[in-house]
Formats: C-alpha cells, sequence, structure tokens
C-alpha cells in the first residue's frame, strides 16, 4: 500500500471540510480517504494500492479544493 498526507491550510476550513466530506462519502476506487480538521487545517490521508490510484486520488482533492476555494472567493468578493 500506499500512503500520503495533505496538510492544506484555508481561510474556511469548516467549509471545505464540509463540501470534502460530502466527496468523500463518494466510492473512489482503489483508494482510502480520511479527511481531518485540524485548527485552521484540513489533513487529507490517502492509501491506495498502486502509484496511478495515487495520482488519481490527490488530482482529485486537488481539483476540487481549488474550485471550492474559488467559489468562496467569489462569494467573499460579490
Amino acid at each position: 500500500m500506499i500512503f500520503t498526507s495533505l496538510k492544506i491550510e484555508s481561510s474556511d476550513p469548516e467549509i471545505l471540510y464540509r463540501v470534502l466530506n460530502i466527496e468523500n462519502e463518494r466510492d473512489i476506487p482503489k483508494a482510502r480517504i480520511d479527511v481531518n480538521i485540524i485548527n485552521k487545517n484540513i489533513i487529507i490521508n490517502i492509501e491506495t494500492e498502486n502509484i496511478s490510484s495515487m495520482r488519481a486520488a490527490i488530482n482529485s482533492y486537488m481539483r476540487w479544493i481549488n474550485l471550492i476555494e474559488d467559489i468562496l472567493g467569489l462569494i467573499k468578493d460579490g
């Protein structure tokens, strides 16, 4: 198994955490994902069977995080 942990700082970690947990309920093939919030940080633990699955899981979560942060920025600016 391959394991990594991502630490994401956010100005609004509670919202980011709630949205990522919705995505976490979906099944990502060959991956086990755990999302936690510690202080103002989101911790994403990813365990996969192989490097390709790891790459896919990281890319998915990074895209979701980027999208959420963009939407939060638009809401705060508008």
